[in-house]
């Protein structure tokens, strides 16, 4: 009984990474740099790319009206407070209606790491076609990691160790 069940989550881990994998062949390439951006915060500020040099990146698109989104964002929140210093870590929101509902997000969250304001055009250079989806990047803002769907804080902590 006890192979039959570890070779059924063999399986499902398996059949998990490989939709995954073919889900994220869409996104930029590895060693790929992203491209020069300035996008508004939700706090009147703005942050450019070239703030970013220098230091790892972690860039997370999400939706407001994402259910994963939700489930995840805490995830980033404690990897944000952990690695914070180490790694820069800006979240950029799409696809939202209102400015109040992105707002309503922060609060309930707790969120205090830089939430960027996307827009469609920010979406076409980054190939997001679902949501959560996030980027790892290296000093000279390179991919190193990309990730489509839920990822837990320790999923983020083991991609950053590559760094």
């Amino acid at each position: 009984m006890f192979k039959n069940i570890l070779t059924q989550i063999v399986v499902v881990f398996l059949v998990f990474n490989l939709v995954s994998t073919i889900r994220e062949t869409s996104l930029l390439s590895y060693d790929e740099t992203v491209h020069r951006f300035i996008m508004p915060t939700v706090k009147g500020t703005t942050v450019n790319s070239e703030q970013l040099k220098g230091k790892p990146t972690l860039i997370y698109f999400w939706a407001p009206w994402c259910s994963v989104c939700n489930i995840s964002l805490p995830n980033l929140q404690d990897f944000y407070r952990d690695y914070g210093s180490e790694i820069n870590i800006v979240s950029v929101v799409l696809s939202y209606q209102q400015i109040e509902d992105v707002h309503m997000k922060i609060i309930k969250h707790k969120l205090d790491f830089p939430v960027l304001l996307g827009t469609n055009e920010v979406a076409d250079e980054f190939n997001i076609t679902g949501f959560p989806t996030y980027y790892l990047l290296d000093a000279d803002q390179k991919v190193v990691s990309k990730s489509l769907g839920y990822s837990s804080e320790l999923g983020m902590r083991l991609r950053a160790l590559i760094l």
